[in-house]
Order: C-alpha cells, then sequence, then structure tokens
C-alpha cells in the first residue's frame, strides 16, 4: 500500500453535488495514492485545528485529488466555504482498503449517502460486469447523478424530486436488493450509515456471503493514538476505526443493535 505523507494542496473546486454532496478537488504538491477504503486527513493551512477531519478519498490521480463530503459539523461547514486557491494540507492515505477480488465471484457493492467514494472507487478500480452496484438516499435530490453511471441502482426513501429520466427503487437498500434475484456466491461492501451497515451484515448472513463493511466513526488523529475511534470486536477486544479499520471482515465486529 502506498505510504502516508503530509501534503499541502491547493482547492482546484469545491462545488454541490447533490442537495447535501459536496465534490472537493484538491491539486497536491506531489503525487500520491490511495486503494479503495482508504482515507485522508484534512486540515487547513492557514489557521488550523488542532485534528483534522477524516474524509474518504473518492479519487486520486498523480497530483488529483477528489473527496465526497456532506457539511454535518463546524469542521465540514467551513470545508463547504472554502474557496479555489486557498490551501489545505492533508495527512495521505491512511487506513485500510476494501479487499481486492480473490475470484471471478460477482461483488454486491452497497452504499449509503458519503459512503459511495470507496463503493465508486473500487468499482472503477476492480469491477465486473456481474458486480451489482447500489445507491441509497433519502429522495431524488439527495442522490449525486453525475458521478452514478447507469449501472448503478439507486433506491429512495422518499419518491420525489427525481430527475426525468432517472429510475429508482422506492424504498431503502435492502428491500431493493430482496426484490431482485442474487448470485449465491457474492462478496458484499458496503459503506454508509451503522443502520445500513447493520442491515447489509444481517442480509449477508442470511445469505451466506462474505461482506465487510467500512465503518463511520468519529475520528480525532487518523492513525491509532487517541484511541478516539474504537469498534468492539466479537472477540471482546476493540479495534480502532483510523488504523485497524476503516474496513472490518463484518462478521468480526459488532454493529449497531449488536452492542
Amino acid at each position: 500500500m502506498h505510504k502516508p505523507i503530509t501534503v499541502i494542496g491547493e482547492v482546484l473546486e469545491n462545488r454541490m453535488v447533490s442537495d447535501s454532496m459536496y465534490l472537493l478537488e484538491i491539486s497536491l504538491h506531489q503525487q500520491s495514492g490511495f486503494l479503495p477504503g482508504q482515507f485522508c486527513m484534512v486540515n487547513w493551512v492557514e489557521q488550523p485545528t488542532t485534528f483534522g477531519r477524516p474524509l474518504s478519498i473518492l479519487a486520486c490521480e498523480d497530483t488529483k485529488m477528489q473527496l465526497l463530503y456532506k457539511a454535518v459539523g463546524s469542521g465540514t461547514n467551513r470545508l463547504a466555504s472554502t474557496n479555489s486557491g486557498q490551501q489545505l494540507e492533508l495527512l495521505t492515505p491512511l487506513g485500510n482498503p476494501f479487499p481486492k477480488p480473490d475470484s471471478t465471484a460477482p461483488h454486491i457493492l452497497i452504499a449509503g449517502g458519503v459512503g459511495l467514494p470507496p463503493m465508486l472507487s473500487w468499482s472503477e478500480i476492480y469491477g465486473q460486469s456481474a458486480d451489482v452496484l447500489c445507491f441509497g438516499g433519502r429522495d431524488g435530490g439527495d442522490i449525486p447523478w453525475e458521478l452514478l453511471s447507469d449501472n448503478w441502482l439507486v433506491s429512495v426513501d422518499n419518491n420525489m424530486n427525481i430527475p426525468e429520466g432517472k429510475k429508482v427503487f422506492h424504498g431503502n437498500v435492502i428491500e431493493m436488493l430482496k426484490s431482485m434475484e442474487l448470485p449465491e456466491n457474492a462478496t458484499v461492501l458496503s459503506c454508509g450509515p451503522t443502520p445500513l451497515l447493520q442491515a447489509v451484515k444481517k442480509q449477508a448472513t442470511e445469505n451466506s456471503w462474505k461482506c465487510f463493511v467500512s465503518v463511520e466513526e468519529r475520528m480525532g488523529c487518523g492513525f491509532g493514538v487517541c484511541r478516539g475511534c474504537v469498534v468492539p470486536t466479537v472477540a471482546g477486544s476493540y479495534k480502532t476505526a483510523c488504523k485497524d479499520g476503516p474496513v472490518f471482515n463484518a462478521n468480526d465486529i459488532k454493529i449497531g443493535d449488536e452492542l
């Protein structure tokens, strides 16, 4: 894997791609790389905060990086007001990625909200035609349509604000999966909020699918020192999401109500 580096970058673009999501494009001062599922810690060169903000990497090629995020707290709201030309400091790439395919068996990729980046990058790097790609949002306005090819199946909780010509499933992602004929020997990869991951794990267990999930935890340092992002394991110990994860075999950790 790529060794983490601290690199300065300049914002090229920072714009909304849905009613709730921003696409941040950065020109790095030196080359970097990543594997699907890894993340970076983003901070400001001017008036930096004590800790950076962890953001999942959507794409990174040579010196150009793309990040997808929602403005939900003070840090990401500040990031949303960051303009082109401003400098950011990034510690990247961090964490363990989703596994590469170990066979030609199909994969089912399930993303919710800002859990899209690792699923989208994994499909672009490793994807096969038999893979099933799923994304779930609140409604049509919550979907970053420009980032999704026609291969993606989209579900919405509320069947409103759907662009003309776009097809959606009215219901959540798991309900959409249950309405489909799916392969028996699939591997499931998922990233999104805890309720989604809990439902994905349950569905994978019922179907005897392998399942890997990327957990969403509040992070401080990003490399396992502050212990602010611990994840309980089935064995009774704790792992850090930033260093031991954020990707785990779903059978190894406790999710949601399993706590």
